[in-house]
């Protein structure tokens, strides 16, 4: 059980909390202390699996982070599990409440760029929730906009290693920053996705849904649900009708996308 499972209501289970407070609580600080409590009790957890979580997640990991993380800027209620790796803390920038579970990385890949800017190259918004296992790696810049979900195992890239001369080993080619990723606010990307910009903007609209396994190498509009390898657009919120609708199209820029590696 990681701690994502322990914070996300069970379906068909019956909770003493009030709905306004289940609503509230996404995040492990959220709350008053007896909410939380009661909450979580009512999903059918046990006062010792609160207790075990709660030293874990509000006690060690910000002790952990206060001592080995100096982030370009870190916002209330931040939690980075401490197993997580990161590399490159003064060029992340993290929001409120941004809470990356474990075994993540979050990496500005220093020792492969030339002098970095005195910027963040990594950023991530308030209310982000960073799935078990997730790489979000940034040589150029990402941004991930407030509220938005990663499932476990997300890769997102804004560059890649060089290939082009067959003389030489790849990995003693560096990397080449090939574009720019932003994902906008209230967007989920499901287990599994890679979002990789090969050149250019590459952008998940808002309250867009990455399906897991996909593949995303363009830019997906928002209120969109997209699918496959390379991710294409399957579900469409139609404004006027005031519900999703199947998609026959492809997404725009599909037809003439060259993806390189």
């Amino acid at each position: 059980m990681d701690e994502g499972e322990a914070m996300t209501p069970r379906h068909g289970a019956q909770s003493a909390a009030p709905e306004q407070d289940m609503r509230a609580i996404t995040h492990p600080s959220e709350g008053t202390l007896r909410q939380r409590l009661t909450y979580f009790l009512g999903q059918g957890y046990t006062l010792r699996e609160l207790a075990c979580k709660g030293l874990r997640l509000m006690v060690w990991a910000r002790i952990h982070r206060a001592l080995r993380h100096r982030f370009r800027s870190c916002g209330r209620g931040v939690i980075v599990d401490p197993t997580c790796s990161v590399d490159g803390a003064r060029f992340i920038a993290l929001g409120d409440r941004v809470w990356v579970q474990r075994g993540s990385w979050l990496c500005v890949p220093l020792v492969e760029m030339p002098r970095p800017d005195a910027r963040a190259y990594l950023s991530l918004g308030s209310g982000v929730r960073v799935g078990p296992g997730c790489t979000l790696a940034a040589a150029n810049r990402v941004d991930i906009e407030d509220d938005v979900l990663f499932g476990p195992n997300v890769t997102v890239l804004d560059h890649a290693h060089a290939y082009e001369d067959v003389t030489r080993p790849v990995s003693r080619q560096g990397i080449k920053t090939g574009g720019r990723v932003v994902v906008r606010r209230g967007a989920w990307l499901a287990a599994n996705v890679v979002v990789h910009a090969s050149g250019g903007l590459l952008e998940i609209g808002e309250n867009s849904v990455v399906a897991a396994n996909s593949v995303v190498l363009s830019s997906v509009p928002p209120r969109t649900v997209v699918a496959g390898n390379p991710a294409r657009a399957i579900l469409r919120y139609d404004d006027d009708a005031q519900q999703w609708t199947r998609v026959s199209e492809p997404l725009k820029q599909e037809a003439d996308h060259e993806s390189t590696p």
